[in-house]
């Protein structure tokens, strides 16, 4: 510091050293944890200055709750559910003093969906299971759910059948996923229907020459679903004029001429009813 003197004093000059010393600095953390995803979950966080201004991000490590002393940090951000700790530091730099501060966190288990569906069908003897999976927030399958199956009256799902239905009739589902580590259980209900298979008679009745006996028909009633014989059809026989098939015949004829027959099926629990008709001709025995 100078002085140049005046009309009453002399000039005079003098010097000292000072120093302007690294500003003082905030750690903060601003983010932490969340739900599962499978991919790792870091911490978000600034470093503040003079004025609270953002002048840095910190380094953060981790480690595992029970790791109060901070001596065994992860190998990075972690990524499965549990309860974690955080330690968010400033290094410092020659403007500003080193900061640093922890934290604890948690990363919750995700949520799940089950798609499910079964579309029932017409009965052949087989059982009709539902399918589905169990898919992450992101549509990706992580599981396969449990099934369970009632009768469709059973809407409190109260008594579960003990294996899947292959008998006609309505029924309800339900997909249930138990949950595992890093995802919370879920359900979900459905509904299906297995019909009564359609079925087809095949028939015939050849005639031929006079005997003097009876010339029934013979065939049987067969699913159109999986073509298995299933039943013999019940004939009835009536004369060729008798188109209206109102007047039916006591039996199968004996006589020559020509006759007309229905083979009915009536079905049951399993298979719907059908039937068919066909032509019959007795021809006269040659003298």
């Amino acid at each position: 510091a100078n002085f140049a003197g005046s009309a009453d004093y002399i000039p005079a000059s003098a010097s000292t050293t000072f120093t302007i010393g690294a500003a003082p600095t905030v750690t903060h953390v601003t983010e932490a944890g969340g739900i599962y995803t499978g991919a790792p979950i870091p911490a978000a966080g600034y470093v503040a200055g003079i004025g609270g201004a953002s002048i840095a991000t910190p380094v953060f490590t981790y480690y595992l709750a029970s790791d109060t002393k901070y001596a065994h940090p992860l190998s990075g951000a972690p990524s499965d559910v549990g309860s974690y700790r955080l330690k968010a530091a400033f290094a410092g730099n020659p403007n500003y003093l080193p900061s640093s501060t922890t934290g604890t966190f948690a990363i919750g288990k995700g949520s799940a969906v089950i798609y499910a569906a079964d579309d029932g069908g017409a009965y052949t003897g087989h059982p009709i299971p539902a399918t589905g999976y169990v898919a992450d927030a992101g549509g990706t399958s992580i599981a396969k759910p449990v099934f369970t199956y009632y009768l469709s009256s059973d809407t409190k799902y109260a008594h579960p059948l003990s294996s899947v239905p292959s008998a006609p009739g309505n029924y309800n589902y339900k997909a249930s996923f138990a949950g595992n580590a890093n995802y919370l259980s879920t359900f979900t209900t459905g509904y299906f229907t297995i019909s009564k298979a359609p079925t087809v008679i095949h028939a015939a009745d050849d005639g031929g020459v006079y005997n003097g006996k009876p010339y029934p028909a013979t065939g049987y009633v067969a699913s159109v679903v999986t073509g298995a014989k299933i039943a013999t059809p019940v004939f009835t026989y009536y004369l060729a004029g008798d188109t209206s098939y109102s007047h039916p015949l006591s039996g199968a004829p004996s006589s020559p001429g020509s006759y007309l027959f229905k083979a009915i099926f009536a079905g049951n629990a399993y298979y719907l009813a059908t039937a068919t008709t066909g032509t019959i001709t007795i021809r006269p025995k040659s003298k």
